[in-house]
């Protein structure tokens, strides 16, 4: 079967492990993507695991065509005009005086290459006051409020274990290209993606509760202020299982040889409960520590409650996995 995106060019002139990983997205959908580099290669080269080996380069930049260039050279440049008049997507990495500097800022592409689509991703954008700033996910995940929101109380901001700040870009960056794609009978046009703007967008309903109340939300570990329970809760095996109830039904807890049901319905009087008393420790006296699988089978279809992958939180109360199992459960 022909690959879906195999009949376009894309060129990626991006460096390190962010912007590049949209060019990515295209090679592992078939597309032909030319990786183009300076001379002294790309930064991402150096990050070396203990036994020398470059393994995030090899990750993002699989499935790529690599050249040397030095764009900012006239020779360099010109081999860069002869790939981009092939080329159906552009992608890029460089704050607004620098993609001036070089010839690839909206005016430029627009005089010659107009069906060219350009995507050049940045952690603040190239039109707003930090255009100039450099940055990275990290600071994005900072600037934008998400760290100040992550992590128990009485700890500080959290930041993401992985690169949640670059990911969420990338994911701006396919939307901005296929978009371009779309409508390039109108023109390819120059698409300025900013890392904050995905986590303005994640952060929506609590910016928005800021702005309207103008109280800090401050940080709640694992739960969240207008949903109980939810929190990751430590079975008798040992193994972790997260449980939500997104729902505003009745929720119904097993404890011993009986079911004992929430005294409050829907999700305001859970989030009342929510709010006085310690729910990871009567999570687990209340479903954790003493059920059998049969009997919380029993209680939960006396009960009416809906499970998803209830097998799985079986095996979790049961101690026959060979892994944590991860479960969301939802009350109906």
């Amino acid at each position: 079967m022909t690959a879906p995106l195999a009949k376009l060019v894309v060129v990626d002139v991006a460096t390190l492990g962010a912007a590049p990983q949209i060019a990515t997205f295209f090679g592992d959908l078939g597309a032909r993507v030319i990786k183009v580099e300076h001379p002294r290669g790309d930064p991402l080269r150096l990050f070396v695991d203990a036994d020398g080996v470059a393994l995030q380069w090899k990750l993002i930049n699989r499935n790529k065509e690599c050249v040397t260039l030095d764009v900012a050279a006239p020779e360099g440049r010109a081999v860069l005009d002869r790939l981009l008049e092939r080329a159906d997507v552009l992608v890029s990495a460089l704050p607004a005086q620098r993609l001036a500097d070089v010839g690839l800022d909206a005016a430029a592409l627009r005089a010659h290459h107009p069906r060219l689509v350009a995507v050049n991703l940045t952690t603040y954008g190239t039109s707003g006051p930090w255009r100039d700033r450099p940055g990275s996910g990290t600071l994005a995940e900072a600037v934008t409020g998400f760290a100040h929101l992550t992590g128990p109380p009485d700890a500080p901001p959290t930041l993401a274990p992985v690169g949640l700040g670059d990911w969420l870009g990338v994911l701006q960056g396919i939307i901005a290209a296929l978009t371009g794609l779309l409508t390039r009978d109108a023109g390819g046009g120059t698409w300025d993606v900013a890392m904050t703007d995905p986590f303005l967008g994640l952060l929506g309903s609590r910016l928005a509760q800021v702005a309207r109340s103008g109280v800090d939300p401050g940080r709640h570990g694992n739960r969240f202020p207008t949903m109980a329970p939810r929190n990751t809760y430590r079975a008798r095996d040992g193994r972790w299982i997260a449980i939500t109830a997104g729902t505003t039904g009745k929720v119904t807890f097993y404890k011993g040889r009986g079911c004992q049901t929430c005294n409050f319905t829907g999700m305001k009087g859970r989030v009342a409960i929510y709010e006085v008393m310690p729910i990871t420790e009567e999570l687990k006296d209340l479903v954790l520590k003493d059920a059998s699988t049969a009997e919380l089978r029993e209680c939960a279809q006396a009960q009416g409650m809906r499970t998803l992958r209830q097998a799985g939180l079986q095996k979790v109360l049961e101690g026959t996995t060979t892994a944590a199992e991860v479960l969301r459960v939802t009350m109906s």
